[in-house]
């Protein structure tokens, strides 16, 4: 006689999944901010300067760069003026929007202003060759971001009398009566406003004209 004994294992494998989610709530943007860096209150034209625009803001922001309020085509925090030239001297500002909130927030504006150094200074007269008694008229010119003009006469600051006037912001000098005398007139252009920095930017250039009065 057999006896057959039938043996089992039952082997039970639990599994269970745990999905793990990450939960946060959208907010801002808030405190959007716009920074130039080495901030100058005038920039040298032909100069590179770089602005950066920053938000609090989740998920990240969206950003827009507007320039006396037209939407410029970059995009991103970053936003690069290489080789800048005076047309692009503006009001600049950022534009931060969440995609999740649909807010938007406007940066405050930033200024920047672009100026060219002097250079090329010439004194030029649309006038004939100077007469005695006649009338005579000298202009300055020069290329650059020309702010002030000034005349000087033996090192001096020129001072107008009845005979002689300055017109045109100080750009024409005009005689109404010569007399035969010789004079080394030195007009002085300058770059340098009065309220720029005087060591970021400066610019000044000096040219000499003799002027003597002939007998007709």
């Amino acid at each position: 006689m057999r006896l057959h004994t039938e043996l089992s294992c039952h082997v039970t494998l639990a599994l269970s999944c745990q999905h793990l989610m990450n939960f946060f709530t959208p907010h801002g943007p808030e405190k959007t901010h716009l920074t130039i860096s080495q901030p100058h209150k005038y920039y040298e034209k032909g100069s590179d300067i770089s602005l950066m625009c920053s938000a609090d803001s989740r998920p990240s922001a969206v950003f827009k760069w507007f320039v006396n309020g037209a939407q410029l085509s970059d995009t991103g925090s970053d936003l690069s003026l290489m080789n800048v030239q005076i047309s692009q001297s503006g009001n600049y500002s950022c534009q931060t929007f969440n995609n999740k909130t649909l807010r938007y927030e406007t940066s405050q504006l930033s200024v920047v202003s672009v100026l060219e150094k002097v250079s090329g200074a010439s004194v030029t007269s649309p006038s004939n060759r100077p007469i005695e008694g006649n009338s005579f008229r000298l202009i300055c010119d020069a290329a650059g971001s020309v702010f002030t003009r000034e005349w000087r006469k033996g090192g001096l600051d020129l001072t107008p009398t009845v005979n002689m006037t300055l017109t045109n912001n100080s750009r024409e000098l005009s005689f109404s009566s010569l007399k035969k005398t010789t004079q080394e007139i030195i007009p002085v252009l300058s770059a340098t406003p009065s309220a720029m920095d005087q060591k970021q930017f400066k610019s000044q250039v000096q040219v000499r004209y003799m002027l003597e009065a002939h007998l007709n």
